[in-house]
């Protein structure tokens, strides 16, 4: 099976399942957050994560290509330079994240975007 396609039929439903989850969850996602920002250790673990799986996807799928893979290809690059600033600099991600709390829609508006990139992937990963 190509890379791509198995990328996007682990994270499709993944997406999918974690936008419901916003949707139907605010207050509960909204308190996951400020938990997070509140740890370092969080911080730390999730940029060393996001680091780990965005170097698998670029080593797989480093794909720079004018059709659906390039998605694949954005999410991996976007997740490694996230996880390194989580490692790097994680006073800018608590500081960041903060200000994203004090937006009302940001968790809606959020959730729907994870929604239509969860859609996307596991329609393309079919």
């Amino acid at each position: 099976m190509e890379p791509s396609v198995l990328i996007a039929r682990i994270a499709g439903p993944l997406l999918v399942l974690v936008a419901l989850g916003m949707l139907l969850n605010r207050e509960h996602y909204r308190t996951m957050t400020r938990e997070f920002l509140d740890s370092p250790s969080l911080i730390y673990l999730s940029g060393t994560l996001a680091f780990v799986v965005g170097m698998v996807i670029v080593m797989f799928n480093n794909l720079w290509v004018a059709d659906w893979r390039v998605v694949i290809t954005l999410i991996g690059w976007i997740s490694l330079i996230k996880g390194i600033g989580r490692i790097v600099f994680p006073q800018a991600v608590r500081r960041n994240g903060e200000k994203l709390l004090e937006k009302p829609l940001f968790i809606p508006v959020g959730s729907f975007f994870v929604m239509a990139l969860g859609l996307y992937l596991t329609i393309m990963g079919q």
